[in-house]
């Protein structure tokens, strides 16, 4: 498969990017033939559970609706709602429950749906969701995983921008609130000196767990960052030298298309004028419009996926990224 070059022309590329999103099947985890083996085998043991409307699906189609109300895609609504209509039943409830906060996500998606078209069962989705998460608020913390004596900075990217947003939708600013509770606890028990969080830390003792310089976990952090709006720009420095691989500034690592997105997504967000690096992700792309190199899920503190391949996080990511720019 041929990808597309730094020479070829922005919209060529982006109505391919469009055109796979709304048309590709992915599937809930990096379809890298490792990362589906990894992902049945845990599945087998017990380990993991299938998630409904997991995160890679949530971006993906957070990113086609944000799209569509950025740009007035009026022709492409009825489309994302026949994508998303067997999700809810006849009555207009979803079909599934929220269980993980990597479902939170979708939500992003729901609340977009009912600007674009003020069907009130995407607002109660939305609502719904936000009740989850109502509930798991403790002592200024939403854990990654409930019954869990671990907070993961995964937990930032998942949930933060969903709360704004809904927030603002209702016009409560209590869930902002518990959105900006849990950032801060998080910065107060796993920021480090150079401003890159850790992937996590044990709520118990307040060791530091995983990797301090985890590129995707960095972006988790930026699009929270980003949305709470905190000024605090002692990391921007070092953004200005990062290279877009799985393990910043450690030397070789492996190219990870989801950290150059997060990255590009928060210096878009905090300073409308800024121009994405588009012929750098250009290189990512496959002329099928499929995005390419974005490593998998991590199973665990210090073990990360070794893989990489097509995602519906990628796609998704880049939609949100050229919503978001003046471009």
């Amino acid at each position: 498969m041929k990808y597309f070059s730094v020479d070829d022309q922005i919209g060529i590329v982006n109505n391919a990017v469009l055109k796979a999103s709304m048309s590709a099947i992915f599937d809930s985890v990096n379809q890298h033939p490792e990362g589906l083996f990894r992902y049945k085998v845990a599945k087998f043991l017990g380990k993991r559970k299938e998630v409904y409307g997991n995160y890679p699906m949530g971006f993906l189609y957070w990113g086609l609706s944000e799209y569509i109300l950025i740009y007035n895609e009026k022709k492409l609504i009825s489309c994302i709602g026949e994508k998303i209509a067997g999700m809810f039943h006849s009555d207009g409830n979803l079909k599934y429950k929220i269980s993980v906060v990597d479902q939170v996500p979708m939500g992003c998606c729901f609340i977009n749906m009912y600007k674009l078209t003020f069907d009130n069962k995407y607002k109660v989705a939305a609502h719904y969701i936000a009740n989850y998460l109502l509930g798991r608020f403790e002592t200024d913390r939403i854990l990654y995983r409930c019954h869990s004596n671990v907070q993961l900075v995964d937990t930032l990217g998942m949930i933060v921008p969903f709360l704004c947003m809904y927030s603002e939708l209702i016009g409560d600013g209590k869930y902002y609130k518990i959105a900006r509770n849990v950032y801060d606890d998080f910065l107060t028990h796993a920021n480090t000196l150079t401003g890159f969080p850790v992937h996590g830390y044990d709520t118990t003792t307040g060791i530091h767990l995983g990797s301090s310089n985890w590129g995707r976990g960095l972006g988790w952090y930026l699009l929270a960052k980003a949305y709470l709006g905190d000024k605090n720009d002692s990391i921007n420095s070092l953004l200005s030298s990062i290279t877009y691989v799985q393990f910043p500034f450690q030397g070789y690592s492996i190219v990870d298309s989801s950290v150059a997105l997060l990255c590009e997504l928060y210096k878009v967000l905090i300073s409308p004028d800024y121009v994405p690096n588009f012929s750098q992700l250009h290189s990512f792309i496959r002329q099928d419009g499929l995005i390419d190199f974005c490593t998998g899920d991590t199973c665990g503190f210090n073990d990360y996926a070794s893989y990489y391949g097509l995602g519906g996080l990628a796609n998704g990511l880049y939609l949100l990224l050229l919503s978001k720019s003046n471009v």
